[in-house]
């Protein structure tokens, strides 16, 4: 008899830790919606914070058959538009690897290298990035794949990066340091980020010519002093892209195709990208020299028009549009089938 009678009046304690599980879940959630509806209401939108950890996961997929990389810098990962890839070559593992401000010639180099690659290439490049000088630039995001020992570190990351995909609060700019650090110094909450970048690794611009109106004049200044202060030499520029041209040259000769492509730009950045590199000495010693199809956007009327809000990115409507031209033209200027 004492025996039942314990056990009845523990019972209800035994539930105490339930039930305070239960709340202390209900609570969170409630927490993360009511935060997460905050900053969407200030414009916020969920954005990774594109790693190299997450990039490195995605290297790990490149290694497929009918894989298709994108490889570049952020106008790369601006310009290539995904859907437009995807109706064209639906059968193709889309492998998106551009780094913003990074030259892609490293991994090039490690695709040329990865004898188990027999996928294609797209590459996003300007003049600058093919002066050897910047061909290391990509360099740790290659060192940290090649060099772990176990795949855990990019199954971390790509855990992290869906999070990310799903909650705006969980952004780079939302962390509690940085929303501190605008309420005091700036007296606001944090702007949205302009730059959206998907699970996929597509970045998205959400810009207008008047978002950017008032950073023109710096980033002109900015971009003057960086290549007018740089002597570029033709002849060390042809030795640059005959020895690129060997990388090259080892992907094609087992199957790969490689593509090159001057993305657009517009606005004065047109005439000091001209100034700096001739037209003449530069990028047309280059599609001779390099054993691959070349596009350069002034080349083709559709892409020539084609306006970027901060002279260097495209907005998705322009990526969309140019993707398509782009496509177009491999298939039926330069006959260079992906399919």
């Amino acid at each position: 008899m004492h025996s039942s009678t314990s056990s009845f009046s523990q019972a209800p304690l035994s539930e105490c830790p339930v039930r305070s599980l239960l709340i202390g879940i209900f609570a969170f959630l409630v927490i993360c919606l009511v935060t997460e509806h905050f900053w969407r209401e200030l414009g916020h939108n969920p954005t990774i914070s594109d790693t190299k950890e997450f990039w490195a996961w995605h290297r790990r997929h490149a290694n497929v058959p009918q894989a298709l990389v994108l490889i570049g810098t952020s106008r790369g990962q601006c310009g290539f538009d995904h859907d437009a890839l995807r109706s064209a070559f639906p059968e193709k593992r889309l492998i998106q690897l551009c780094v913003a401000a990074n030259s892609p010639v490293a991994t090039l180099r490690d695709f040329a290298n990865d004898q188990a690659f027999r996928g294609d290439i797209l590459c996003d490049i300007s003049e600058p990035f093919i002066e050897k000088r910047q061909w290391h630039e990509q360099q740790p995001y290659i060192d940290y794949y090649r060099n772990q020992p176990t795949p855990l570190p990019f199954a971390e990351a790509a855990v992290t990066s869906w999070l990310e995909c799903q909650f705006a609060f969980m952004s780079a700019k939302l962390k509690p340091r940085e929303i501190m650090k605008s309420v005091f110094e700036r007296r606001s909450w944090p702007t949205p980020d302009i730059r959206i970048v998907d699970f996929r690794r597509f970045r998205q611009m959400k810009i207008t010519a008047g978002t950017v109106d008032g950073e023109l004049p710096r980033l002109l200044s900015k971009l003057t002093h960086q290549l007018g202060t740089q002597q570029h030499s033709p002849d060390d520029w042809q030795r640059d892209v005959k020895e690129l041209a060997k990388v090259v040259h080892s992907l094609t000769t087992r199957g790969c195709r490689v593509v090159f492509i001057r993305f657009p730009t517009s606005g004065p950045r047109v005439e000091i990208d001209e100034t700096a590199f001739p037209r003449k000495f530069f990028w047309d010693v280059f599609t001779r020299e390099i054993g691959a199809p070349c596009v350069h956007f002034l080349d083709y009327s559709p892409m020539e028009s084609i306006t970027c809000p901060d002279m260097s990115h495209m907005t998705p409507e322009s990526a969309r549009l140019f993707t398509t031209e782009l496509l177009n033209t491999l298939k039926n200027d330069l006959a260079v089938n992906l399919e």
